[in-house]
């Protein structure tokens, strides 16, 4: 994970931006964030499945995302999530600006974040039965040789 440098934060200081970093925090420290939060940003470039995505959306919190590969499918998925180009950080700034700015979009994001549902490990055994009985119904059990 890359962390702003103490020379990154004092620039960002330097232009008025209040700015904390926090590292290596609790979960409940993480979860009182996220409760404080009006929007989380998780523009990363290799994300393996977008289980941050997922985190901050069933907090409640809409997240504004990379639209690169897993994190597109699972935003897509969830709602509450606006997409960006994560390479692009005029498009990121323009994003959050216009999110932050605009009380209807991130009331909407807002609201799909607090009814959004993810799937239950009884979600996924039900797929996989209904999966498997599907493609076998029409194929006969075969006979073992005694």
């Amino acid at each position: 994970m890359a962390t702003a440098q103490p020379a990154e934060l004092q620039q960002a200081r330097s232009r008025g931006i209040e700015l904390e970093l926090h590292e290596n925090i609790s979960d409940k420290s993480l979860a009182e964030f996220y409760q404080n939060a009006s929007l989380t940003v998780y523009c990363s470039v290799a994300e393996g499945f977008g289980l941050p995505i997922v985190e901050r959306v069933m907090a409640g919190v809409p997240c504004l995302a990379s639209r690169l590969g897993s994190m597109k499918e699972i935003a897509n998925q969830l709602g509450a999530c606006s997409l960006v180009n994560p390479f692009s950080t005029s498009e990121i700034a323009t994003a959050i600006t216009r999110l932050l700015r605009n009380h209807y979009e991130l009331a909407h994001l807002t609201t799909e974040a607090r009814q959004a549902r993810w799937h239950t490990w009884s979600d996924y055994c039900e797929q996989i039965m209904d999966f498997v009985s599907s493609n076998t119904k029409n194929y006969p059990y075969p006979k073992i040789p005694e």
